[in-house]
């Protein structure tokens, strides 16, 4: 276990389906398998994933912790607890990293072997209006955040690693934060003077389709995620609580007509919108209730 380079951190809850092709991706992975661990959190599925897991031994060092439900960030801790390698490499079930995913990331760690480093997201949704809209969303927050690439700012776990000691170090996700709790990460690690870096090259798929309603909960939940995250910038005085400028938002809704020709540019603009309304909508929600998730 002392020669393990990377362990990695896959939260699930109640998607054997997604987390079946999740663990095929990380079996077909050109890094040397002795090289790295899977650690699956089952955060209180139903049914065990160990239905699921069982078919991929001897195929991966793979090994599973149960636990009730906690959210994501509780879980990628609980995972974090037993992680024995290197370094520490979150993603999520209805992720699919490309073959090199590891290889690229440890190129990056032999340059900045201090620094977190966050790859690139790609939506595997494309026809879904709801997940492509959403997939903007994160381009446009990544075009905006993390330029220049070393010195970035924000990455979601879906494709996010860091130096274990440095981010136990850290103090890991805050376990009470549903959602927003990779941006309140990455502040407080910037904050502690430690480095962000962008590896585009890093990739991993994303297989999350959306309809109408989950679309509307999920910005509505990442507005009071947005609350909760501004509150503790806010208490340790980073830049981060303000609000992005007006031209973030306008910048935002134009996206899509820019990359999109006729009804669909259009519609994904107003899909955009509507994402916007339902953040503000959990942002006040939240901030009226402080102490609810």
């Amino acid at each position: 276990m002392s020669q393990l380079r990377f362990s990695i951190v896959v939260p699930s809850h109640d998607r054997p389906v997604e987390l079946a092709a999740c663990l095929e991706a990380l079996a077909s992975l050109d890094f040397p398998h002795d090289r790295f661990e899977v650690i699956v959190v089952d955060d209180g599925s139903q049914v065990p994933v160990d239905g699921v897991t069982k078919d991929f031994d001897g195929r991966l060092r793979i090994r599973v912790v149960r636990r009730a439900w906690g959210g994501p960030a509780a879980a990628r801790n609980t995972g974090v607890e037993i992680a024995s390698g290197r370094y520490v490499v979150f993603t999520a079930d209805d992720c699919r990293p490309r073959a090199d995913w590891l290889t690229v990331l440890d190129a990056r760690f032999r340059v900045d072997p201090d620094a977190g480093v966050g790859g690139r997201i790609e939506n595997r949704e494309t026809e879904n209006m709801f997940s492509t809209s959403t997939d903007m969303l994160l381009r446009h927050m990544y075009a905006h955040f993390n330029t220049p690439a070393d010195h970035s700012r924000f990455f979601t776990p879906n494709n996010l690693a860091f130096p274990l000691a440095e981010f136990r170090a850290a103090g890991g996700f805050i376990d009470s934060f549903v959602t927003g709790e990779d941006r309140e990460l990455c502040d407080r690690w910037r904050m502690q003077g430690r480095r962000l870096l962008y590896a585009p090259e890093a990739v991993v798929g994303h297989h999350h389709p959306l309809g109408f309603r989950g679309f509307l909960h999920l910005h509505y939940r990442y507005g009071r995620g947005s609350f909760r995250f501004r509150r503790e910038a806010a208490r340790r005085g980073s830049e981060a609580a303000r609000f992005e400028p007006a031209s973030f938002y306008f910048d935002l809704i134009r996206f899509p007509l820019i990359t999109n020709r006729g009804g669909r540019g259009l519609a994904m603009s107003g899909l955009l919108c509507l994402a916007q309304m339902a953040n503000a909508v959990g942002f006040l929600r939240q901030a009226l209730a402080p102490s609810r998730q």
